[in-house]
This record gives structure tokens, sequence and C-alpha cells, in this order.
């Protein structure tokens, strides 16, 4: 319940006879609208409760109170912090973050500067360390401090001793159960060099240190590339805490959805992303329908599943809800029926279904079908397209495999192997008005996980269709109460 400050009845004067009700009514709606009365001092809601007790998160050291935009798996809701920084606690040893796949000790945080310490858990064994893996850093959300320098390293394997080299320093690292030898590089020619001295081998390009331990390095004091490796380094994360210190200055807690997903985020050459989509690792959950995550870390085309299959994204069309797919199996024979989830997605008109029958006693050719090669376990094998349901069944006694899928259909029997890899279209059919409804109110499309529902993120809350009008929104109950007279 949310009241508004009262007076004692003795502070009230008698009302003139020619004091009109309707002239009260007008004077107390000037008084409402000319002053502003924080929305989260009427938040009756227990996630505020929930993210307003303080966290002292003791893990093996001492990290102190966790403040947003971390969250503490286990100990704290989710929408007490921002999704993607997540705090675990590894076996009560230490905190660890994750980053695009890749988990990181945290060694400090410093809330005031947004600076975050870490290092990677691979350096964390006191033996020999695992080798280093290219870091992926999502450039989104953090970036490398001005006391980071980022060197190269050369992976070596299978080569002849190397010995001392300018510019390079020496250690060992497993790998797969396997001891390497490896050098620290002050730049990339110096590691292709080494790297090409040997019959194989990694380079990893830019890999971040902080600065003094790699100038101790340099000036040959006590310190080791160990040493300087289990020093870890530092990020300075981007979202804004300014926002977060007024909405806790004016006594209020806010999820953030709205900031988190008004952000601007690309995937491959796809341009924005917009709902349903949303980009795994650069971008909440709930931006986008559980079902449409778009995952970008394959090189250029980002993928999408569905129904446990991996497909390339080629191309999403938002006005025509038409998004453009390919398969991965080119020249590989498919082993499964490649099937749509009839709720969410239906073929475009210029796609038909398929079967590929292979693994064939007969290598003849067929009416109504397409003669083609493709490999399984290796090994080549005939193989027939049929897009004839008729003519499918004389295929079923003659190949032991076969597989249903999407084509669009072939105008002669040329490049059939190309049609099995070439795109093709499906319709989306997740409500696009809603989401234009939301988007013209000021708002940002997100979904409602728990309630399984579209929803609409304002700046203010959540709302299920759009935002409402700022003003109602800031004085519905009093309004409503005011109007009612």
């Amino acid at each position: 319940m949310c009241d508004f400050p009262t007076s004692s009845t003795s502070s009230f004067r008698p009302m003139h006879p020619n004091f009109s009700q309707s002239s009260l009514l007008f004077s107390l709606i000037l008084f409402l609208l000319s002053h502003h009365f924080p929305c989260s001092l009427c938040l009756d809601d227990f996630h505020y409760s929930n993210c307003t007790s303080l966290l002292e998160f003791e893990c093996g050291h001492e990290l102190g109170k966790i403040e947003y935009p971390f969250w503490v798996y286990g100990h704290q809701a989710e929408y007490c912090g921002h999704p993607l920084f997540k705090l675990d606690c590894e076996g009560g040893e230490y905190a660890s973050i994750e980053m695009m796949s890749q988990k990181y000790k945290v060694l400090h945080i410093d809330n005031n500067s947004q600076i975050l310490k870490i290092v990677s858990t691979d350096v964390l064994s006191m033996g020999h360390i695992f080798c280093p893996q290219s870091p992926l850093m999502n450039f989104t959300l953090f970036n490398y401090t001005s006391n980071v320098e980022t060197v190269a390293f050369a992976l070596t394997y299978d080569c002849s001793t190397i010995g001392d080299h300018p510019g390079a320093y020496h250690f060992s690292c497993t790998m797969n159960n396997r001891l390497h030898e490896a050098y620290l590089a002050t730049n990339l020619s110096v590691a292709k060099e080494l790297r090409s001295r040997c019959e194989s081998g990694v380079v990893i390009p830019k890999f971040p240190v902080l600065v003094p331990e790699l100038e101790g390095l340099r000036k040959g004091s006590s310190y080791d590339v160990e040493e300087v490796l289990r020093e870890g380094f530092e990020v300075q994360w981007t979202i804004d805490n300014a926002i977060c210190k007024e909405c806790v200055g004016s006594g209020g807690s806010d999820e953030f959805h709205y900031s988190n997903c008004n952000s601007p985020v690309e995937c491959g050459g796809l341009g924005k992303i917009e709902y349903p989509f949303w980009v795994n690792g650069a971008q909440p959950d709930y931006c986008g329908h559980p079902r449409f995550k778009l995952d970008c870390l394959r090189g250029d085309f980002p993928t999408i599943q569905i129904m446990h299959r991996d497909y390339l994204v080629m191309d999403i069309d938002y006005d025509t809800q038409i998004l453009k797919m390919a398969t991965f199996y080119e020249f590989f024979c498919p082993e499964f029926d490649i099937t749509m989830d009839s709720t969410l997605f239906s073929y475009t008109s210029d796609v038909e279904i398929a079967t590929v029958f292979y693994d064939c006693s007969s290598t003849d050719p067929h009416p109504g079908s397409y003669n083609f090669s493709c490999v399984i376990d290796s090994f080549p094998s005939h193989a027939y397209l049929v897009t004839n349901t008729s003519a499918a069944s004389e295929f079923a006694s003659e190949c032991k495999f076969s597989a249903s899928v999407p084509v669009v259909v072939p105008k002669s029997a040329d490049g059939v192997k190309e049609i099995l890899s070439s795109v093709f279209k499906v319709n989306w059919t997740v409500n696009k008005t809603e989401c234009d409804e939301c988007v013209g109110s000021g708002g940002r499309c997100g979904y409602n996980s728990t309630l399984d529902q579209p929803c609409c993120f304002c700046p203010d809350n959540p709302y299920r269709n759009k935002c409402p009008n700022l003003r109602s929104s800031m004085y519905p109950s009093s309004l409503s109460m005011l109007f009612s007279l």
C-alpha cells in the first residue's frame, strides 16, 4: 500500500461555502502533478526485499558486499543482478564468473571504479599450469583497463629445442594430459617465428596480462611466466552503475530489464538483433523468446537450435517474419529427419519436404529422383533425393538409411548437393503485433519465462503489453481515487 502524507485534522480550516468540490479536486491534481513520487515507494513486491538485504560473500577470501550488477548463485535471486554477472562459489574455495563459456576466478571487485580483477582457472594449479586458451571477451560488457597489455603465446609441439630467444619467455604447460613447450612473446611476429620452428603448434595472438607483472618479467626480476599468468588481469564493466546508485539513492530497486534489452547487439552479418531473437553471451535470455537464441561463436554465420538440431542463420527479415537457414550436412549424408517446431515455425511456399535415401544396393537411375553422392562414416555413398511420396516407397527396400529434409526443389538433376546445402526459409509465428505495440509505447520487447509469455520492459517496470502513459503510471491509485469523487 502506498499512502501519501497527511496532516492532522486540526490543521484543516472549515471549507468556505463558495469553495466547490471541483475546485478542491483541481487543486489536488495540480499538487500531485507538480511533485515527484518515486515509483519504488509503491513497490509492494517480494523482489524489493529479496534484493535489498546486504550480502557479504565469503568464498575462499572476502569479496565484501556483492552489489549490482553481480549476484550470487544459490544465495540471491537472478533478478537481483545482471544475468551475465553471476558469481558462483567453487567448492567453497573461490568465487568464479563465466564469460563467453570460459570460467575465471574472481580476485577483486571494485564497485566504485567498476573494475573486476580475474584470472583464468586454467592457471590455478600449483604444478604445471594448463596451456592458455584464446580468451573470449564480451566487449559489449567489458573492456580491458589501461593496466593491461596483450601479449602473444606460442604453444609448440614435436619440435627440437628452441633455446633462448629475444623477446620470448619459456615455460611448460599441459594440454590433453601431455606436457608442451610454450613461450610468452612480447609481440606476434616473435610468436609466429617460434611456431614455425616446430612440426606443429598454436599461436594465441592476444592474451591479457597485467603491465607491472609483464615489466617484472622483462627486467628479469623474480617473476616467471607462471607467476605473471596467475596474477590475472583487469576488466572494467560497462554497465552504468550510476543508474543503479540513483535508484538506490531514491530508496528503490530496479531490475534493469529495460536498459539491458535496449542496448543494440549485432551477430555475424545480420545487423541489429531484435525480438524475438536474442544473442547468447551478449544479452540476457529475457530479451527474446527462449527458443529464438542465436549463437555467434561459430564464425561468420550465427546458429539457432530448433528441435535439438543446429542450423546456420543466413538472414532475418523482421517485416515478413522470414528466417533463412541452412543445414550443416552439405556433403554428408543426413542422419536424422529435419523437422521444425510447428508451434513456432512453418515452411514458406517454395520449400518441400524431400527424402534422402543412401547406402543403397542399386545405383540405377529412378524416375522421380535425383542421383548424387554423400559421405557417411568417411566413405562415399550413392544416394537419391526423392520428392515424390509414391516413388519414395520403392527405395525403402533398396536403401538402408533415409531422412526427411526441407529443400527448394531443383529444376534439374544438376547440383543436387548444392540444393541440399542451400538455404531454405521458414516463417516464425510469434505475434509481431504485440511487440510493435510495446515499442510504439516506448518499451522494449522481452519474455517472462515464469509466466511463459511475452512482456514489455519499460523504464519504470515490466508490463504485459505496452508502457502506460507516464503520468498515469506515476500516480495510478491516487488519481483513480480523485476521479472517483
